[in-house]
Protein backbone atom coordinates (compact mmCIF):
# COMPACT_ATOMS: atom_id res chain seq x y z
CA UNK A 1 0.00 0.00 0.00
CA UNK A 2 1.23 3.77 -0.69
CA UNK A 3 2.05 6.11 1.79
CA UNK A 4 -0.87 8.07 2.77
CA UNK A 5 1.13 10.80 4.69
CA UNK A 6 0.52 11.87 8.32
CA UNK A 7 -3.18 11.63 8.26
CA UNK A 8 -5.47 8.94 9.53
CA UNK A 9 -8.82 8.47 7.64
CA UNK A 10 -12.10 6.53 9.32
CA UNK A 11 -13.18 3.98 6.83
CA UNK A 12 -15.65 3.14 9.29
CA UNK A 13 -17.66 6.72 8.46
CA UNK A 14 -17.00 6.52 4.32
CA UNK A 15 -18.71 2.88 4.67
CA UNK A 16 -21.41 4.61 6.70
CA UNK A 17 -21.76 7.66 4.41
CA UNK A 18 -21.60 5.14 1.32
CA UNK A 19 -24.49 3.32 3.06
CA UNK A 20 -26.71 6.89 3.34
CA UNK A 21 -26.13 6.82 -0.81
CA UNK A 22 -27.61 3.52 -1.03
CA UNK A 23 -30.81 4.48 0.57
CA UNK A 24 -31.13 7.77 -1.19
CA UNK A 25 -30.61 5.77 -4.42
CA UNK A 26 -33.69 3.47 -3.28
CA UNK A 27 -35.34 6.62 -2.35
CA UNK A 28 -35.03 7.89 -6.37
CA UNK A 29 -35.56 4.27 -7.64
CA UNK A 30 -39.09 4.36 -5.60
CA UNK A 31 -40.01 7.98 -6.94
CA UNK A 32 -39.12 6.83 -10.19
CA UNK A 33 -41.31 3.91 -10.26
CA UNK A 34 -44.32 6.18 -8.36
CA UNK A 35 -43.97 8.34 -11.45
CA UNK A 36 -43.66 5.75 -14.08
CA UNK A 37 -47.57 5.41 -14.59
CA UNK A 38 -47.82 9.10 -15.62
CA UNK A 39 -45.15 9.83 -17.37
CA UNK A 40 -45.52 10.82 -21.17
CA UNK A 41 -49.46 10.50 -20.73
CA UNK A 42 -50.48 14.19 -21.63
CA UNK A 43 -52.79 13.39 -23.59
CA UNK A 44 -54.37 12.56 -20.69
CA UNK A 45 -55.74 16.12 -20.56
CA UNK A 46 -57.61 16.24 -23.33
CA UNK A 47 -58.03 17.33 -26.78
CA UNK A 48 -58.23 20.96 -25.98
CA UNK A 49 -55.34 20.82 -23.87
CA UNK A 50 -53.40 19.08 -25.99
CA UNK A 51 -54.18 22.15 -28.98
CA UNK A 52 -52.71 24.58 -26.96
CA UNK A 53 -49.43 22.89 -25.66
CA UNK A 54 -50.42 21.31 -22.38
CA UNK A 55 -50.16 17.85 -23.28
CA UNK A 56 -47.04 18.19 -24.52
CA UNK A 57 -45.03 20.23 -21.84
CA UNK A 58 -46.53 17.74 -19.60
CA UNK A 59 -45.05 15.31 -21.40
CA UNK A 60 -41.36 16.70 -21.11
CA UNK A 61 -41.60 17.70 -17.93
CA UNK A 62 -42.53 13.99 -16.74
CA UNK A 63 -39.94 12.43 -18.80
CA UNK A 64 -37.77 14.86 -17.74
CA UNK A 65 -38.18 14.08 -14.09
CA UNK A 66 -38.30 10.69 -14.73
CA UNK A 67 -34.45 10.64 -16.61
CA UNK A 68 -33.26 12.92 -13.55
CA UNK A 69 -34.46 10.47 -10.77
CA UNK A 70 -32.93 7.52 -13.30
CA UNK A 71 -29.86 9.89 -13.26
CA UNK A 72 -29.68 10.53 -9.40
CA UNK A 73 -30.38 7.04 -8.96
CA UNK A 74 -26.77 5.95 -10.81
CA UNK A 75 -24.85 8.97 -9.21
CA UNK A 76 -25.96 8.29 -5.74
CA UNK A 77 -24.82 4.28 -6.44
CA UNK A 78 -21.48 5.88 -7.85
CA UNK A 79 -20.63 7.82 -4.44
CA UNK A 80 -21.22 4.49 -2.83
CA UNK A 81 -19.02 2.71 -4.53
CA UNK A 82 -16.47 5.51 -4.97
CA UNK A 83 -16.50 5.90 -0.73
CA UNK A 84 -16.46 2.08 -0.38
CA UNK A 85 -13.34 1.55 -2.68
CA UNK A 86 -11.60 4.34 -0.84
CA UNK A 87 -12.46 2.78 2.51
CA UNK A 88 -10.79 -0.45 1.39
CA UNK A 89 -7.85 1.37 -0.34
CA UNK A 90 -7.08 3.01 3.32
CA UNK A 91 -7.94 -0.25 5.03
CA UNK A 92 -5.12 -1.86 3.16
CA UNK A 93 -7.34 -4.35 1.79
CA UNK A 94 -6.21 -6.45 -1.50
CA UNK A 95 -7.29 -4.79 -5.07
CA UNK A 96 -9.95 -6.91 -5.56
CA UNK A 97 -11.87 -5.74 -3.00
CA UNK A 98 -11.51 -1.70 -4.00
CA UNK A 99 -13.72 -0.60 -6.63
CA UNK A 100 -11.11 0.29 -9.82
CA UNK A 101 -11.19 3.54 -11.29
CA UNK A 102 -12.11 2.06 -14.80
CA UNK A 103 -15.26 0.75 -13.23
CA UNK A 104 -16.18 3.42 -11.31
CA UNK A 105 -15.92 6.21 -13.75
CA UNK A 106 -18.43 4.93 -16.07
CA UNK A 107 -20.93 4.69 -13.58
CA UNK A 108 -20.90 8.29 -13.52
CA UNK A 109 -21.42 8.33 -17.21
CA UNK A 110 -25.22 9.68 -16.59
CA UNK A 111 -25.97 10.96 -19.80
Amino acid sequence: MTDRGSFRVQSDQLRAHADYWTGKAAQADSARTTIEPGVGMGVDFGYLAGLNGVADNYDEWTNDMYAALSDAAATFRYLNAALVSAANDYDGADDTSATAMSELDPMNNVR
